[in-house]
């Protein structure tokens, strides 16, 4: 991505990244941190949190946690698409189930009956498009 800024009343384009902020891209940051950190000789704190060890096993911990998200993620869509079959198939889907049944008893007992008030009140829609 790149932006304009003005020095001296002159244009000039930068180039500038977006910010990293996704987990994965935080985790990957983090890597590249105690990567950085562990080439280092004059780095030795004595922070417990601070040490290489306890950095690499939050950095461990950031890995499992993503690749639980990312599984649960493609599971919760596949259910979805799951769900969105069941009920909006044209040929049948609960809606198309609905419309039928609506149709069959208004031409059964007619628009004014009973039972076909009891149904009518019954609003469905389709799934919107996005």
């Amino acid at each position: 991505m790149s932006g304009f800024r003005f020095e001296n009343g002159i244009s000039h384009i930068d180039d500038f990244d977006l910010p990293q902020l996704s987990f994965a891209q935080r985790a990957d940051n983090f890597q590249k941190l105690i990567c950085l950190l562990s080439t280092s000789a004059l780095y030795t704190p004595n922070e417990e949190k601070l040490q290489l060890a306890y950095l690499q096993n939050e950095l461990t911990e950031m890995h499992v946690l993503n690749d639980t998200i990312a599984n649960s993620t493609a599971s919760i869509a596949e259910a979805r698409l799951h769900r969105d079959h069941i009920l909006y198939n044209e040929t049948d889907g609960l809606l198309s189930m609905m419309k039928a049944c609506k149709s069959y008893v208004k031409g059964l007992y007619g628009a004014s009956s009973e039972e076909y008030r009891s149904l009518s009140v019954l609003k469905f829609r389709m799934k919107s498009q996005k």
